[in-house]
């Protein structure tokens, strides 16, 4: 009798961490895919394209270069988190976590960002600087 309520016990467990098997061709498309967005993300560290959208267009854009770099960032860390760390078949408790950890970077962002707009343009250097260097 307590077997049979140990293996109703663990065939209850396993219905509730059951876990999806991912085929290995999923992961080499998301390893070649990270490595695209790999030699993209060094490409806009080694060409300044604020210059090169400004003689094609006519645009001066600042920071094009950093826009195109953390998007690139949050497209891998994206297929990381779904594919690697298996949320994309996870349960909606597990998508809430992934969703917060987002939200929470998202805000940390904003507060860098904030506070380096706050201090607007650096006109000179700081007092004993030359000094230093």
């Amino acid at each position: 009798m307590a077997h049979h309520a140990a293996s109703a016990h663990n065939g209850h467990h396993a219905e509730m961490h059951e876990h999806h098997v991912m085929d290995v061709a999923v992961y080499w498309k998301v390893f070649l895919a990270l490595m695209f967005f790999l030699i993209l993300t060094v490409a806009a560290a080694i060409f300044d394209l604020q210059v090169i959208i400004q003689k094609a267009t006519g645009l001066n854009i600042r920071g094009l270069n950093i826009m195109i770099m953390l998007t690139i960032a949050v497209i891998k860390a994206t297929l990381v988190v779904m594919y690697f760390m298996h949320v994309k078949d996870g349960t909606r408790l597990t998508w809430i976590w992934a969703a917060a950890g987002f939200v929470w970077l998202l805000l940390m962002f904003a507060m860098i960002m904030s506070d380096y707009i706050a201090r607007g343009e650096v006109e000179q250097a700081p007092p004993g600087w030359e000094q230093i260097h």
